[in-house]
């Protein structure tokens, strides 16, 4: 019995549909985007294509190994910015047919690897249900906004520049009159709200922490940036959570979840430039 490596995520499925019908499902554009999101590209050998779910999330897939109907194999980073992780689906036919992903990641702790599978382990019963009945089984949408971006410096150094007043006025999605309670921020996107608050802003050695809120918004929403020690250097995470509190339309919670996962993202790239990696 051979031992996943470490970092490894493995889950899989076991379904009726014929094995020439679930490879289908993982890589033809249309199928994939009934139960897991929409590529702007096909998938083909040697090709990219972003996998987009349509609500400011995505996955930058790359270096696509194809062989039909048994095997696919590509790397993917989320939002474009985590590291490269490598996804292998293999489907064996039989009765049933067996579908399985293995998501690896050498630097994934256990509990971080568990995560991920109970993650998959949804995926794989929405492709289940797919195959099952030809219908569309994605998630509307997802309500928190996180991710992160690896830098060189150690997490201590990478504050000394990030965290710092001047340095944050250089990266962060917004620009504050200053870094206290009640300060004014101002997002410079051409979208509205475009004139924030800071609230709750607590300081960390290597995190900080704050509400946003706005004045047409019924409640704050609530941010979080911290570094942590990631193969000898440092991974820039964030996380932006509440959007489901801040207006009873579905339709404004979304739009605007999409809107700052976009801005954060431009944020951790500047942040990533600013310390020299």
């Amino acid at each position: 019995m051979s031992v996943d490596p470490k970092g490894c995520a493995r889950v899989s499925i076991e379904t009726q549909a014929p094995a020439s019908d679930a490879f289908a499902a993982l890589v033809d554009r249309d199928r994939l985007a009934r139960w897991f999101g929409q590529p702007d590209r096909p998938l083909i050998a040697g090709g990219r294509t972003d996998i987009a779910f349509g609500d400011g999330d995505f996955f930058a897939v790359e270096d696509i190994e194809i062989t039909p109907p048994t095997r696919l194999r590509y790397v993917w980073r989320f939002l474009g910015l985590g590291g490269r992780n490598l996804i292998t689906w293999t489907v064996s036919s039989g009765t049933p047919t067996v579908v399985t992903v293995t998501d690896e990641e050498p630097d994934r702790s256990d509990q971080e690897v568990a995560v991920m599978c109970e993650g998959w382990a949804d995926y794989l019963d929405r492709l289940s249900r797919h195959l099952a009945t030809g219908k569309n089984t994605r998630y509307d949408w997802r309500r928190d906004v996180d991710g992160g971006v690896e830098l060189r410096l150690s997490p201590e150094q990478a504050a000394a520049r990030l965290f710092a007043a001047e340095g944050l006025d250089r990266w962060q999605p917004w620009r504050a009159s200053n870094w206290q309670d009640g300060a004014s921020l101002l997002v410079g996107d051409a979208e509205q709200p475009a004139k924030l608050r800071l609230t709750g802003f607590e300081r960390a050695p290597t995190a900080l922490r704050m509400e946003v809120t706005a004045p047409s918004w019924r409640a704050p929403t609530r941010c979080e940036v911290a570094l942590h020690p990631r193969r000898g250097g440092s991974m820039l995470s964030f996380s932006h959570t509440g959007w489901e509190k801040i207006d009873p339309r579905d339709d404004v919670q979304r739009r605007q979840r999409e809107r700052f996962c976009r801005l954060w993202i431009a944020s951790v790239v500047r942040a990533r430039e600013l310390v020299g990696v």
